[in-house]
């Protein structure tokens, strides 16, 4: 095959006595760092700590690198030069909440998707028939709203790097994994780590609370399970039908984002499919939703995929279509919303003395708790808020 060319936003491939070229925001050659990737998603983070729900997900065949890149397994949580995006994601955060923050929380949680069963890698309590190391079964919930949640779901509360690690560690240990002719230690469930964010904005020591502001974010890290050619993988039992519910699953993703795509350029029929898997279900604020989403197409340099390599560029070129419009989830602080009150019910009293006196109206001050409605309206967590394309 011809060799591939990259510059920092294109690929060109060969297919059809031709070159193909893919646009995207970002392109990291066979020598790019794990720093390097990290640093084209400072946005991400920057805008995380700001109040914005993120994604970072891995997308790619198996082998490709995903679980290297998000830093997702045992070994590359603890590497040092080659850490991944999540171990580097959290040295940031922590350094930076310490220092901007008058209160602070976090909580920490990790699930799989192995065989269309949704499984907490935080509770590794044995469980009898349970499997996988005695990870807990878990239920994935609708609400009358359309809102997607896991009931159940362990969430813990840390307070330092060292313990989200050694979390995430724990629910490595358990999570799906198996040996194919395509990688020994090949992923066999999609796994989601979250990490929840509460944040008290504002400067320290003032006398007025009127300036704070509670921010509460998530960041999701998505590291898929590999998409596998049987007659490549030479997979048998277990792992066959790991392979079929693992491709069900991308497959079904991939319906997800043409059908976003096409209805961004108006060519869709406007039905998104996100019922036809759990994976799309969970995936669903990070796809069209209330997130700033990004995906991370991993991909090969051997000859012998470039077929899967072309695959994987399209998948992502057809994602990179779709936009998301999140909005910041911040709340004013409770003190200030009662001294908000409190000043509104003032002026409208005074208003009222002021009519009985014979003056002018003050127009705008019709009651005692206006002031105090626009004040919580502003910017309620998950609400409305400024939209961002």
């Amino acid at each position: 095959a011809e060799p591939v060319e990259c510059t920092d936003t294109s690929v060109h491939l060969p297919a059809g006595g031709g070159m193909r070229t893919f646009h995207f925001d970002h392109v990291h050659a066979g020598l790019a760092s794990q720093a390097d990737v990290f640093d084209s998603l400072k946005d991400q983070v920057e805008g995380f700590l700001e109040g914005y729900n993120s994604t970072v997900f891995a997308y790619g065949q198996t082998g490709s690198g995903k679980t290297y890149t998000m830093g997702t397994s045992a070994d590359t949580l603890q590497a040092e030069g080659g850490a991944g995006v999540l171990p580097r994601f959290l040295d940031v955060v922590f350094a930076r909440v310490r220092e901007r923050c008058l209160e602070w929380s976090m909580r920490v949680s990790f699930v799989e998707l192995h065989n269309e069963e949704l499984r907490d890698l935080l509770d590794d309590k044995p469980v009898e028939g349970g499997g996988g190391g005695g990870a807990r079964h878990i239920v994935l919930r609708e609400t009358a709203k359309g809102a997607v949640h896991i009931q159940g779901m362990t969430e813990e509360d840390v307070k330092s790097r060292e313990e989200v690690m050694r979390a995430l560690e724990r629910g490595c240990a358990i999570r799906a994994t198996g040996a194919t002719n395509m990688n020994l230690h090949s992923s066999r469930s999609h796994a989601l780590a979250t990490i929840t964010l509460h944040q008290l904005l504002g400067e320290e020591g003032d006398a007025s609370t009127a300036e704070r502001r509670r921010v509460t974010s998530k960041f999701s890290f998505v590291d898929l399970a590999g998409s596998e050619r049987v007659k490549r993988t030479q997979a048998e039992g277990n792992r066959f039908r790991e392979g079929v519910s693992i491709n069900q699953g991308l497959l079904a993703l991939g319906k997800v984002i043409s059908a976003l795509a096409d209805k961004e350029k108006g060519a869709g029929a406007g039905h998104v499919p996100y019922r036809d898997s759990k994976l799309t279900r969970l995936l669903r604020d990070s796809l069209g939703g209330n997130s700033r989403t990004v995906m991370i197409a991993c991909v090969s340099p051997s000859d012998c995929d470039l077929e899967e390599t072309m695959s994987t560029l399209r998948y992502a070129a057809r994602a990179s279509q779709i936009k998301n419009r999140p909005v910041q989830n911040v709340t004013q602080d409770d003190a200030a919303a009662q001294i908000a009150a409190l000043q509104g019910q003032v002026a409208w009293l005074q208003q009222q003395l002021s009519r009985r006196a014979g003056l002018e109206h003050v127009p705008g001050l019709d009651s005692p708790f206006t002031p105090f409605a626009k004040s919580r309206a502003c910017t309620p967590a998950g609400g409305a808020g400024a939209e961002e394309e």
